[in-house]
């Protein structure tokens, strides 16, 4: 049982963590979106924003190991998981827009479509930046 754990750590870190930044990610855009009755795409933009903040910390020291804290790694990772990460956010806004605005379908039952969605773009864009942009940073 050991073993098992150990090797799939990635992936066991990756769904705890990815589990908290989907509840973190729900929450934030669902009282944006009924509490203070902003709109789709700004509930949206407010929790991506503070969610993909704390996947960066957790998957940077936990899922994918990386644990450069050198300057130029650090600005390299940051800027890559930014922009994977937008690309996820543009998909998962997609969703939001279609389902919530245009199909009148329940706001929560919607976001957790989206966020399947951006959790499998973003696993894998995590894998680049944290495994890629690290080791060719340290070819460097």
């Amino acid at each position: 049982m050991k073993r098992l754990l150990i090797k799939y750590k990635p992936q066991l870190f990756y769904m705890l963590f990815g589990g908290i930044t989907t509840a973190i990610d729900i929450a934030l855009c669902m009282l944006c979106l009924h509490y203070f009755e902003m709109g789709t795409v700004l509930s949206n933009l407010i929790a991506w924003f503070v969610s993909v903040a704390f996947s960066f910390i957790t998957n940077k020291l936990w899922v994918y190991g990386s644990r450069s804290m050198r300057a130029r790694t650090l600005i390299k990772e940051f800027i890559a998981y930014y922009v994977g990460r937008g690309l996820s956010l543009i998909a998962g806004t997609i969703v939001m827009v279609i389902g919530v605005d245009l199909l009148r379908c329940n706001s929560f039952v919607t976001k957790l479509i989206s966020d399947i969605v951006v959790t499998i773009m973003n696993y894998f864009f995590g894998f680049f930046v944290f495994k890629k942009v690290a080791q060719h940073v340290n070819d460097l």
